[in-house]
């Protein structure tokens, strides 16, 4: 027994174990309960069914082995949030993250714990919301049963640890009881370090599976799947040429289905696994047990280092200290040889004046004047067709300007684009529009204020998007 999961889905809860190493490795589940009440999920049917659970679920379980938690992404809010200069000190981060996720519709209380990932800076972040009353009965319940809690790991980015960053997989959907999630780099062909994009697309219930383990009728899921792919298309136009988009079936229940409608296709893993969950969810069990290092949205993770390796890491560093400083007092040395030995041997040389030296007026004028070169070379058909937003999206673009640079010449530029929307919601999604849209390498947003419109208060905001040469 290497590590145990309790893996709290949509509509059941179930508890187990991975057992063995390397291909032998398999996931064995123990046992499961249902989550009551209606069809629409919440944190109270939730809490209920965590306390119909056994009161020793992992009683052959040894002291102290990890445990892992599978968390489905309906229980918690989860969102991308646009580049801001916020996320530059912690403080205001987490509140630009609450805040998002709270605009955006999500339910968020004070003692929830959010989470942000270390994307690159400029970029949108992906915010995580975990409820509060949920990871306090883990911590409370891990202690009971003499249990270390090693992780809290949401289901869609779980998946996305196994398939996306330790595979060549661009994009991935993962399908749950109530929704579709799909994440990823559309029409990228690169392994998928970093996620760029992030999608919960709502099924209405279409791909659920009820109490009695009775499935949804392939007829129901199929035209679920289909409707839910046309209204992303719709929203973010990006993902429309997409083809041969991997899917792994993430609810509990049996039978599974191999053929998906377009453009999705079954997800085919190499890794060994048997037991009553979908053998590619069993998959990704081993595989984060196996491969799937500490991550930035784990709610619990612990990245702190052992004991055991503190003393040798104090004494390592010691050491490379004495030998750095040791290298130092050589190097002085050896400069100061070199420089004397050259000032023996040389002579003044005569200064170089330049031919025609600039005057004070002319050197006044160059800036202007490479900011006129600049606003010549901007490719104005091509910027202005990317900023046009889709049907759906609100936005009036009110004004386009270069920025300018005060060093030489780039590969890169800047636009500022100023723009007014009748909401907040519908100025994030334009960021994040066009941050996605070619020839713009990314966009973010500078600042925004609200404004009295003809009929209603709108949101007038400023953003600088990069552009490729």
């Amino acid at each position: 027994m290497r590590a145990l999961w309790l893996v709290l889905g949509a509509r059941q809860v179930r508890w187990g174990a991975v057992v063995g190493t390397g291909k032998a490795a398999r996931w064995e589940s123990w046992g499961c309960v249902d989550v009551p009440g209606d069809p629409q999920v919440s944190r109270p049917s939730l809490m209920a069914a965590l306390a119909g659970l056994p009161a020793t679920p992992f009683a052959d379980a040894a002291p102290n082995t990890p445990l892992h938690v599978w968390l489905a992404d309906p229980w918690v809010a989860m969102d991308l949030v646009p580049w801001s200069d916020g996320f530059l000190r912690e403080a205001s981060a987490m509140a630009l993250a609450r805040s998002h996720l709270m605009a955006q519709g999500y339910e968020v209380h004070g003692a929830d714990r959010v989470r942000l990932d270390d994307a690159p800076m400029g970029l949108p972040r992906l915010a995580v919301a975990y409820p509060g009353e949920v990871l306090a009965w883990l911590e409370d319940h891990a202690r009971a049963w003499s249990l270390r809690l090693r992780s809290v790991r949401v289901a869609s980015l779980a998946c996305w640890s196994v398939f996306g960053r330790n595979a060549s997989v661009p994009m991935l959907a993962v399908l749950h009881d109530e929704a579709l999630v799909i994440m990823g780099a559309p029409g990228s062909r690169v392994r998928g370090a970093h996620l760029a994009e992030w999608h919960a697309v709502p099924l209405d219930g279409g791909a659920r599976i009820d109490p009695t383990g009775a499935p949804s009728s392939d007829s129901d899921v199929v035209q679920q799947l289909a409707h839910g792919w046309r209204r992303l298309a719709l929203r973010f136009p990006q993902w429309a040429s997409t083809t041969d988009l991997p899917l792994l079936d993430g609810r509990l229940g049996d039978p599974r289905r191999t053929e998906w409608p377009a453009p999705f296709v079954s997800m085919k893993t190499r890794m060994a696994s048997t037991g009553e969950l979908d053998p590619s969810l069993g998959d990704v069990l081993v595989g984060l047990v196996d491969a799937a290092p500490p991550h930035a949205l784990d709610a619990v993770s612990d990245r702190r280092p052992r004991k055991a390796v503190l003393v040798p890491l104090a004494v390592g560093l010691c050491l490379g200290l004495l030998l750095l400083g040791s290298m130092a007092g050589s190097r002085a040395r050896l400069t100061a040889s070199i420089e004397a030995s050259v000032a023996q041997h040389s002579q003044p040389a005569a200064l170089s004046v330049p031919a025609n030296p600039l005057t004070k007026q002319e050197l006044a004028r160059i800036p202007a004047v490479n900011q006129a070169i600049r606003q010549l070379n901007l490719p104005v058909h091509a910027l202005l067709h990317s900023l046009e937003p889709p049907q759906d999206l609100r936005v009036a673009v009110l004004s386009v300007d270069s920025v300018g640079r005060g060093g030489p010449s780039r590969q890169s530029s800047s636009v500022r684009i100023v723009a007014q929307a009748p909401s907040s919601a519908d100025m994030m999604r334009y960021v994040a529009f066009v941050s996605g849209r070619r020839p713009f390498t990314g966009a973010y947003l500078r600042k925004h204020e609200w404004v009295d419109g003809a009929t209603e208060k709108q949101v007038r905001f400023t953003l600088e998007a990069t552009w490729n040469n």
